[in-house]
């Protein structure tokens, strides 16, 4: 039946209810409620009973409230509940997401006051939040080159790599200078064919992992010098880790 809505057959007579009233079932916000039997039609004005609170007989039966449990984007949402008004909401239990800890059930949007499941009744509709807390997640810093020495930073899950989980504490920056060679970035792998990582990426990697400089180098120029004999030969030139193809001489020299 529409929201609200009575059912009322014919009725006999009408008397007011003043005394005898079932337990508290909820309220009315206004106006009288007119309950109806086979013989009799009761008018309720004292607000003791919910429009809901009537049956389709007129019976008076106690109105169940929707309790909507709100996941916050986060694991699957638990069912709705129906609960009756001024009784306690089952706890749905605890839900689980990678990369998140479930902190529990609150009883608003800013998820400032907790849901008390053994202490709190319901007396409208209500919605339930959860509250999440992203996990951090070690990251290894491997400078990629034989002798270096690794660090590690703790970032957040879903944050960026240049935001430390705890303030104060390092995340995410270049390695140490390194002879012959420019720093080019940080890779998920230590060739260079992964994912590139700066520190505004987002971690999307909820599990400890570690991130491979990267590293070109520098331009060098090489002179020969014919060392006490005579001739020449031309310059050459070639990134430093990288071979390079010596140019022919017309070096000389007597005994």
């Amino acid at each position: 039946r529409p929201h609200g809505a009575v059912a009322r057959p014919p009725a006999a007579a009408t008397e007011k209810i003043s005394e005898d009233i079932p337990e508290k079932i909820g309220e009315i916000h206004a106006g009288e409620v007119e309950a109806a039997t086979a013989s009799k039609t009761y008018t309720f004005t004292n607000a003791d009973f919910p429009l809901e609170a009537l049956s389709a007989d007129g019976d008076l039966t106690p109105f169940s409230y929707t309790v909507t449990f709100d996941n916050n984007g986060h694991g699957t949402a638990p069912d709705d509940q129906h609960v009756l008004y001024e009784a306690k909401a089952t706890n749905p239990g605890t839900l689980e997401e990678t990369g998140y800890t479930f902190n529990g059930w609150y009883k608003d949007a800013a998820l400032t006051t907790v849901w008390d499941f053994d202490n709190d009744t319901v007396t409208e509709a209500t919605t339930i939040y959860a509250k999440w807390t992203a996990n951090p997640v070690t990251v290894t810093l491997d400078p990629n080159y034989t002798g270096a020495s690794t660090s590690q930073v703790t970032v957040t899950y879903m944050g960026t790599y240049g935001t430390p989980h705890t303030e104060g504490q390092p995340a995410l920056a270049d390695p140490s200078a390194r002879d012959g060679y420019e720093f080019i970035g940080w890779n998920t792998l230590s060739d260079g064919t992964g994912d590139p990582v700066t520190s505004a990426t987002v971690v999307t990697n909820a599990s400890a992992h570690t991130l491979y400089a990267q590293w070109t180098g520098n331009n060098n120029t090489l002179a020969y010098n014919a060392n006490g004999g005579t001739g020449s030969m031309s310059g050459t030139s070639g990134k430093t880790g990288t071979q390079i193809t010596l140019s022919s001489n017309t070096f000389t020299k007597t005994g």
